[in-house]
């Protein structure tokens, strides 16, 4: 799949998640991230302002922030999003009929699974990344007990990631995350966000 560079197994991929985010806000929010070094964002669909502001991302940023979309659970965003050129989406569950659509639009899906069951069986269906969720209440040994199960597949930590505990998913040889209220809330001072951004890139820097 040609989207398959959007998540470089070479690098750490630190997708910043969105919720609720406003279309009028989306660009100044995105300055933000790409200025204390993040690559990519995540914005959820349950907000009905997330194909606008979806829009202006792929418009405006597309050269600096690989743009997905988030909470997908039907064909049809699947085709809306192909619509806009978004190369990329996450949905909180493994739905086969979701991945066809994906290969159809040349999407990249990235399903939510959580048991050592469903992992396998999206590792089977051909999956190379999936978002395992809630990461904190796993926690960073789960994905270690995985990671010499299935090397070829990528797992991605969401839920409850933060600047005090990636540095123990990236010890556990995790290098995708996904980051949302530690790092992002509806209305955040863009001061605090790049604090909030640096503090993270910063404990990612002394893991490596």
């Amino acid at each position: 799949m040609k989207t398959d560079f959007l998540f470089n197994t070479e690098a750490v991929n630190l997708v910043a998640i969105l919720r609720d985010v406003r279309a009028e806000d989306v660009l100044d929010v995105a300055s933000v991230l790409v200025e204390n070094g993040m690559s990519h964002v995540e914005i959820p669909l349950n907000n009905a302002q997330a194909h606008t502001a979806l829009e202006q991302l792929q418009k405006h940023f597309s050269t600096q922030l690989h743009c997905g979309a988030g909470t997908v659970v039907s064909k049809e965003q699947i085709s809306r999003l192909a619509a806009i050129g978004i190369p990329y989406f996450l949905s909180p569950h493994l739905d086969e009929t979701l991945l066809a659509t994906s290969r159809e639009h040349k999407l990249l899906a990235i399903p939510g699974v959580m048991t050592p069951s469903e992992i396998y069986r999206a590792y089977n269906l051909g999956l190379k990344i999936v978002k395992v969720f809630p990461a904190a209440q796993l926690g960073p040994g789960y994905f270690k007990a995985l990671q010499p199960v299935l090397p070829d597949l990528q797992l991605m930590a969401v839920g409850g990631v933060s600047k005090d505990n990636i540095g123990e998913y990236y010890k556990m040889g995790l290098r995708n995350f996904g980051v949302g209220s530690e790092l992002y809330y509806p209305g955040i001072a863009l001061d605090l966000l790049a604090a909030r951004a640096k503090a993270l890139m910063h404990s990612l820097s002394h893991c490596r």
